[in-house]
């Protein structure tokens, strides 16, 4: 079984939410949470009406990056920033209204194997996980 849905990093708007519900056959669209790499704010505050018009909501925080990897200037790449970001995540998530046991996708850009930058990438990544997991959200990397 598949599903098909979108994400865009601004909000598109509530008309045109509600009219690409009515005719778009997308069953769920990306949620971004406001996060060290996605400061704009658009999409928070808009999850009730969104359920509301029948859309199911893919929760995606857009965490520290490895330097070159994305135009994202927050590099933070420690497993204290790991853990500081997993507890942001899990919070706005609530703050948003989602249930405990929905997956939060943290969204990461690719990274050359061979980069440097890798090993503090995996302890970042791995510390956001434990954390979202300890909070009662499901992790889940994008």
């Amino acid at each position: 079984m598949s599903f098909s849905g979108f994400d865009a990093g601004v909000y598109p708007g509530d008309a045109q939410m509600q009219a690409g519900k009515a005719d778009l056959p997308y069953v769920f669209c990306g949620y971004y949470l406001k996060s060290p790499c996605h400061p704009g704010p658009s999409w928070m505050g808009k999850r009730a009406s969104l359920v509301a018009l029948g859309w199911n909501c893919l929760i995606i925080y857009v965490g520290q990056q490895a330097p070159g990897a994305s135009p994202c200037q927050h590099t933070a790449l420690t497993t204290a920033q790991g853990v500081a970001d997993g507890i942001d995540a899990a919070q706005l998530a609530s703050d948003e209204g989602f249930p405990q046991g929905s997956a939060i996708y943290l969204d990461v850009e690719a990274t050359d194997p061979g980069s440097p930058n890798l090993p503090a990438l995996e302890s970042y990544v791995q510390a956001w996980v434990g954390q979202v997991l300890g909070s009662n959200y499901r992790p889940a990397v994008y």
